[in-house]
């Protein structure tokens, strides 16, 4: 082996010795670079050069066969050659690598910015300053951003650990709030719950109580969509008292619609009601439209819960006037789905399919996962209550399978409950108290109070198909309880149910 490491090293000793001096130092330079590949914009930024130059130095080394070029316009080495590289570099001045490495990582979170503003539709309220690139990569529209997070995502990754390793807390802190957006609708979850402690690490290492309210706010939607609220309420709150702390009234109502929706989840719709109706007012007095559409949008979400129809339907048709008026398809999509939901309840399943449809369409051309399963999921609902057994089969099943993907549990939950109601309708009892029970164990993991009425519910129903009053009265109190302890609309119905069977 070492042998054979020596004859390598020699033939790379050849290749690199018919490259000029400007070209040597670039490939000594990508060897320092902490991700998987780059582009010519990366590269202008390492070297401190020009996009033309840049070009022309990583042709030179691809046509030496010291770079690969797996895609058109991103290069990388092969492991053997970037050791080579590394170990060339470890001659060069320290200041001069460090320079390198902090101009690539300034790139990064300068054009994962510019991406953010795209996919976000907004910029966090105190943006640390960076040293702009020396020709900064332009990121046009939406698809732009989406299509170059994509493929930098594990770049940035690197360039946030490198950043906090190498003193660099603020561009380690600021990395992860610009891909929050990005790696939520695509179902990063992992990652972004990774990528925000380090940001939080970063944030409360140098005493930045901006950065670290941001951190905190964005760890907490990942703590949402993976059922864990009470760390998603608790981070949530020591956010908002941040923003207080440091007068970012903004940043304060952000978080408190988030607040609102992470209550919501285990069924405290009084407190979530609250929070939302102050994010609301905030957002409003300060003529933060985007803000005000989104508290409009969630507060929605709580109104149908609580069996305020009309109320529900004002304030999604509010925020998705908003949304339309400010251009967020995103935003459009979440009002869509949440308005179909109230039409399905009021039992208007035209309007509702049509939609929840419009809704699932926007969510696809996002490329958002997330609310594809979403969208998915409640399209079944309404399928299923105008009677299309097959479609709303095969709308469950696709959403199903996404959650499960992501990890959406609760989603998860709310999927298998209705997928229970559709056999109960199609007269398979036993495989709908199956797939109820499956519901109900995720829903009391994850603290899912209205999930787990549901489906208790659904259990003491399809106990009633087969005439066993004694199982099914078991379980309808117990959905009965639930359904008292949260306020819900549905505790006429259950009461019904047990009178009508004298159970």
């Amino acid at each position: 082996m070492a042998a054979e490491n020596v004859s390598v090293a020699a033939a790379f000793d050849l290749s690199y010795r018919d490259l000029t001096a400007a070209q040597q130092r670039l490939f000594r330079r990508l060897g320092l670079h902490p991700g998987t590949d780059i582009d010519v914009h990366g590269a202008a930024a390492l070297d401190d050069t020009d996009l033309a130059i840049a070009r022309r130095h990583l042709e030179a080394l691809y046509d030496q066969y010291l770079l690969a070029e797996p895609a058109r316009g991103r290069y990388r080495f092969h492991d053997l050659i970037r050791e080579h590289a590394r170990a060339l570099a470890a001659n060069d001045p320290p200041a001069d690598y460090d320079a390198a490495l902090t101009r690539l990582v300034d790139y990064y979170l300068h054009t994962a910015r510019a991406a953010n503003r795209h996919i976000a539709g907004r910029s966090p309220t105190a943006e640390v300053p960076v040293v702009p690139p020396v020709q900064a990569r332009e990121l046009h529209t939406w698809e732009d951003a989406i299509a170059w997070m994509d493929a930098e995502r594990l770049n940035l990754h690197a360039a946030a650990i490198h950043a906090a390793t190498h003193d660099l807390p603020r561009q380690a802190a600021a990395i992860p709030t610009a891909m929050s957006r990005f790696l939520v609708t695509h179902g990063h979850w992992d990652q972004a719950f990774t990528l925000h402690s380090i940001a939080l690490n970063a944030a409360r290492h140098i005493s930045d109580q901006h950065a670290e309210a941001d951190a905190l706010t964005d760890l907490a939607v990942v703590q949402r969509l993976t059922a864990d609220y009470p760390a998603a309420i608790a981070s949530l709150t020591q956010a908002i008292a941040l923003y207080d702390a440091v007068g970012d009234r903004l940043g304060e109502a952000n978080a408190l619609t988030h607040l609102g929706a992470a209550q919501r989840l285990p069924g405290n719709y009084s407190a979530a009601t609250d929070s939302l109706t102050q994010a609301l007012e905030l957002c409003r007095a300060l003529g933060d439209r985007l803000g005000e559409a989104d508290a409009l949008n969630r507060l929605g979400e709580v109104e149908h819960l609580t069996g305020n129809y009309p109320a529900a339907v004002a304030s999604e048709e509010q925020a998705l006037h908003l949304y339309r008026s400010l251009g967020n398809r995103p935003g459009q999509a979440a009002a869509l789905r949440d308005l179909a939901v109230v039409q399905y309840l009021t039992g208007d399943y035209p309007a509702a399919a049509t939609s929840q449809q419009q809704a699932l369409d926007l969510y696809r051309s996002l490329g958002s996962r997330l609310g594809e399963a979403q969208a998915l999921s409640r399209l079944g609902a309404v399928q299923k209550a105008a009677g299309d057994h097959p479609a709303a089969a095969i709308s469950l099943s696709h959403a199903l399978e996404l959650e499960r993907e992501l990890g959406d549990r609760l989603a998860e939950a709310e999927t298998l409950n209705t997928m229970a109601e559709l056999s109960l309708e199609t007269a398979a009892p036993a495989e709908a108290r199956a797939r109820h029970e499956q519901a109900l164990m995720i829903a009391i993991a994850i603290t899912a109070l209205p999930e787990q009425a549901r489906a208790l519910e659904g259990i003491g129903r399809s106990h009633l198909h087969e005439a066993q009053l004694r199982q099914a009265a078991t379980h309808l109190r117990q959905a009965l309880a639930i359904y008292q302890q949260i306020s819900s609309p549905d505790v006429p119905r259950v009461w019904k149910t047990l009178s009508n069977y004298g159970i």
